[in-house]
């Protein structure tokens, strides 16, 4: 829902890390930019061990 469905297959993932790890779930950090320009999207992407799955967007002060 945060990059329009027919402009996906342009971006690329930047970077992809493992933020924390807890007991009941995972986070990673993850960046996704279009090549050759600076439009990039930061995530948190927590997994929770019932499966669940939620996608945050991450705004920086630059971006406000």
């Amino acid at each position: 829902s945060y990059i329009d469905k027919d402009e996906i297959y342009k971006y690329g993932i930047g970077h992809f890390s493992i933020e924390f790890v807890s007991e009941d779930s995972i986070c990673f950090y993850l960046n996704v930019c279009m090549p050759d320009t600076d439009i990039c999207y930061d995530f948190n992407l927590h997994i929770a061990k019932s499966g669940k799955v939620n996608i945050k967007e991450l705004i920086s002060e630059e971006d406000t």
